[in-house]
């Protein structure tokens, strides 16, 4: 979807009282935001409210976030302000704390008309998390199922949006389903919730099943927890798979099939690379997402685990298992146990240095093994020796 960004017209900072009227709140306790409400007085535009006024460091990182798109290149300036909802201005109160943002509204095609669980028809924002559901469960729904081409379409547009904040050394932290929008006709993405983002690093957002293997919860989300989170969120757009194991395992065999077997080769590298630090570039993965040549260094991957039969014995369980290459993926910080819903957990990383099947103490399973079974073979040859002593006495 190509749309002309509208210009805001009053000030990057704005007291409430000079917006006008609210009309009827879109939504109401809603993450960081009270509601969100379109301005009568400025069609397209929406408030967003704060829970609570954001202290002078946060209204900082606000100004800096309305000011970006003026200092980008033209191509980023488009991007940002039609396919984001990229704040325009700072809301301030009554003692001129800071206690919202001005941002667009979604356009009118990422509304959808969707039949209910119950069979009811309603129209509604079509969050991204439709895009991790096989094609016959959007059916179900009355949403077109997408083909493989027009999932890429997807990943390209929510891809672009990442790369660009990138770039820019913005981090968002929080992909997951329900930030950004999805056109199932135009197959393009938009990307809400971009007032919470900063510079460098920012608060390590925590939702389920979407954590950083590599990254504890209580360390800052920085470029590293974005391309990984951003990569999870395309695998599972492009798959159709929720459950991350099974993500994984249909990740190579889901690129093939759209005609870009590269980007499944880099997606599994950021998912699954020992070194967090060496996941490739959001840059990288749009690259070889449009199919044109992309640097990719070596990464090291983490094993993969076996994938699981599904209940009642579903086909597609083992898909794409002969084709993926390693590792476990999403889940707490490293730490052997069973899987979780968000993917198997990983085992403690090796050594540097350390040769596969290695432990820390350098040596492998199999000389452990070799050693117990010789210490073994000699206490039973000491026992037959001290019964044979025994008996000629």
């Amino acid at each position: 979807m190509t749309t002309q960004y509208r210009t805001w017209p009053l000030p990057a900072v704005v007291p409430l009282a000079v917006l006008g009227p609210l009309d009827t709140p879109l939504s109401k306790g809603d993450g960081q935001s009270r509601m969100v409400s379109p301005l009568k007085n400025h069609d397209g535009w929406l408030a967003k409210l704060y829970q609570s006024p954001l202290g002078a460091g946060d209204a900082g990182r606000l100004d800096a976030l309305i000011a970006l798109p003026g200092a980008a290149r033209e191509a980023d300036r488009e991007l940002l302000r039609t396919a984001t909802s990229w704040p325009v201005a700072r809301i301030t109160g009554g003692a001129a704390e800071t206690v919202g943002c001005v941002i667009p509204a979604a356009p009118a095609g990422y509304r959808f008309g969707i039949r209910t669980s119950a069979g009811r028809a309603t129209e509604k924002y079509l969050d991204i998390d439709w895009l991790a559901r096989p094609g016959e469960a959007l059916s179900a729904r009355a949403i077109p199922a997408p083909s493989d081409a027009e999932r890429l379409r997807v990943c390209r547009s929510v891809v672009a949006v990442a790369a660009c904040l990138e770039r820019h050394g913005i981090v968002y932290s929080d992909w997951s389903y329900s930030n950004t929008f999805w056109d199932p006709l135009a197959h393009t993405a938009f990307v809400i919730d971009v007032d919470g983002c900063g510079p460098a690093r920012v608060s390590n957002v925590f939702q389920p099943n979407w954590e950083d293997p590599l990254t504890a919860r209580t360390v800052p989300a920085d470029g590293a927890t974005d391309r990984y989170r951003v990569a999870l969120l395309v695998a599972r757009c492009l798959t159709g798979e929720r459950e991350v194991l099974r993500v994984l395992h249909a990740i190579a065999p889901a690129a093939a099939r759209a005609g870009v077997p590269d980007a499944g080769e880099m997606l599994l590298d950021m998912l699954l690379a020992q070194e967090r630090r060496l996941r490739p570039t959001l840059d990288s993965l749009l690259a070889a997402l449009e199919g044109r040549s992309a640097i990719r260094m070596p990464v090291q991957r983490m094993k993969l685990p076996a994938l699981p039969a599904r209940p009642g014995g579903d086909p597609r369980a083992t898909a794409g298992a002969a084709t993926a290459t390693a590792g476990p993926a999403a889940g707490p910080a490293a730490g052997a146990g069973a899987g979780t819903a968000a993917g198997p957990r990983l085992p403690p990383r090796p050594p540097a240095g350390a040769r596969p099947g290695q432990s820390g103490s350098g040596m492998s399973q199999e000389r452990k093994n070799l050693v117990i079974t010789m210490s073994v073979v000699v206490a039973i040859l000491l026992v037959i020796l001290v019964v044979g002593l025994a008996s000629s006495s």
